[in-house]
């Protein structure tokens, strides 16, 4: 598979495709920016405490207990106790969200949930896309119950065949017929869906420089998805990947920050400002792509603060930070 991957990277040729080249050879190398609606395959070191996170364990007399919980108060600020509560809240909130999206729903609950989502940016999100017809890429976060969020968004759009989204793994059944019930026509299929090890390279880049494409991509994945820039994030340097910003400045299209998170009970969709693909005054490369990370990550700290329940990658806190940075 790699061989064939650097053979259709070769026939690229420029610089501007080397770039490109560059960029998408990163999803390849490291699986560094995907879309996992399904339990993600997540790095070795991680498999342990990814075991704990299925939803028939989720509700177990020892949900609460995480080996990590002293680092994971430590990068929080917060008291061991607190943060051990903070992580029972967690798993609460992911065994809720997992049964909305990968159970069954009734048609009538699906839609009247999809109704209940708040989007008070309504009218600055439909004046963006209608004047700007560039396609963009869609930054999304593991928060809150982020697949119904994404999919509330890309509504936004007239045309969802428009959409692409790079996955692991194929919807599940359920999924998809949730987001059928939800949705209607503009529920994500199996048609926006691109598998990693199916993606074309060429293919990629050309549909990224037609008008009115979005590319929905996470901004969030841990230690292990590929190359990394380090950013601030809770008051300490962190990892984060790159290859939002790579891709961003080798297509030269917009990155746009989405979070959906739950409020009062309610869910609620944000967007951030719109991140230019382009290399400041006196910026190099590698500082326009830390820049342009930086400011994803500083979009999704701001809600992280405020529901940090509400994070899937919670309970891998530490894995985003240097090994000094306990000390």
């Amino acid at each position: 598979m790699k061989e064939l991957i650097y053979s259709l990277l070769s026939h690229l040729g420029g610089s501007f495709h080397n770039v490109l080249a560059y960029s998408v050879t990163l999803f390849f190398r490291a699986r560094s920016s995907v879309i996992n609606f399904l339990p993600q395959k997540v790095p070795s070191a991680a498999a342990r405490k990814t075991e704990s996170l299925k939803p028939e364990k989720l509700n177990s007399s020892h949900a609460c207990v995480h080996p990590d919980v002293v680092k994971i108060s430590f990068f929080l600020r917060e008291p061991i106790q607190a943060a051990s509560k903070l992580l029972c809240e967690n798993r609460v909130f992911l065994a809720k969200v997992e049964n909305l999206r990968n159970t069954v729903q009734a048609s009538k609950t699906a839609f009247e949930y999809v109704q209940s989502i708040q989007t008070p940016q309504h009218s600055h999100i439909s004046k963006l896309l209608i004047e700007d017809n560039r396609s963009r890429i869609v930054a999304s976060f593991h928060f809150g119950n982020f697949v119904y969020g994404i999919n509330k968004y890309l509504c936004f759009q007239a045309d969802i065949s428009k959409t692409l989204v790079l996955s692991q793994t194929e919807l599940g059944n359920a999924c998809i017929e949730n987001m059928a019930s939800a949705f209607g026509h503009k529920g994500i299929r199996l048609e926006n869906q691109v598998l990693l090890d199916q993606i074309d390279v060429c293919g990629l880049s050309q549909f990224l420089r037609q008008a009115g494409r979005s590319l929905v991509m996470f901004a969030d994945l841990p230690r292990g998805f590929g190359e990394t820039v380090a950013v601030e994030f809770l008051g300490r340097q962190a990892s984060f990947s790159k290859s939002i910003a790579l891709l961003s400045l080798a297509n030269s299209v917009p990155i746009l920050p989405l979070v959906c998170f739950d409020r009062g009970g309610s869910c609620q969709l944000e967007t951030g400002r719109q991140i230019e693909p382009r290399i400041g005054k006196g910026e190099s490369r590698a500082d326009a792509i830390v820049r342009m990370t930086r400011l994803q990550i500083d979009f999704f700290e701001y809600f992280f603060n405020r529901h940090k329940e509400q994070w899937r990658y919670l309970y891998l806190l530490p894995e985003y930070f240097a090994e000094g940075s306990l000390r």
